[in-house]
């Protein structure tokens, strides 16, 4: 059985429209866009980038001495900021777009190509982010060496059957503060460096 989600939109006009919807038929945007709204009003998203503010300073032109105010853990994590860019709807009348589904699809498209809607991943994509095999992300989890998730699932169903996710977010989080690969923490330690 499939979990229908309710999109609401609020017209120029000030008039509430509501749109029944299965959550298979979004976008990947959309579905991570009402997963951040618990009432389905569509309201500001959180997003992520896709590079580290390391290279967005760098991008924008910002040298090392700018640089200087930021802690490496901070360079190396992705910036999250809030988005809400959307375009007031004129309503099923008014409107190129007759549903509020086709409006927030249009809207979604507006955000630029350099950042995530912080969306709920599975553990493949988790892993992909990470760049590691499903395999080797579901043993970190569960030797605790990668973050729990944030949604752990069906806790009704067998541990192989919940599929837990976690947000692209905490993912680049934890990617900026793990040690390089390879690296043996435990050696570190023991030398005293």
């Amino acid at each position: 059985m499939t979990s229908q989600k309710t999109l609401q939109v609020l017209d120029s006009d000030g008039a509430e429209h509501a749109q029944v919807v299965e959550p298979q038929n979004l976008s990947d945007a959309a579905r991570s866009a009402l997963a951040q709204w618990p009432l389905g009003y569509v309201a500001a998203l959180t997003l992520v980038s896709k590079t580290p503010l390391r290279d967005q300073l760098g991008a924008a032109g910002v040298g090392e001495r700018g640089r200087l105010m930021y802690s490496d853990t901070v360079l190396a994590a992705p910036v999250i900021k809030a988005w809400s860019g959307w375009s007031p709807w004129a309503g099923p009348h008014k409107s190129a777009y007759a549903t509020p589904l086709e409006y927030l699809e249009a809207e979604l498209k507006k955000i630029d190509a350099g950042w995530w809607v912080d969306e709920l991943v599975h553990a493949g994509e988790a892993a992909k982010m990470a760049g590691a095999s499903a395999a080797t992300w579901r043993g970190y989890v569960s030797r605790g060496q990668a973050p729990a998730p944030d949604e752990p699932g069906d806790l009704s169903m067998p541990a192989r059957s919940r599929r837990p996710r976690w947000r692209r977010s905490t993912i680049a989080r934890w990617m900026a503060q793990r040690p390089g690969s390879g690296s043996r923490t435990d050696l570190r330690a023991r030398s005293g460096t």
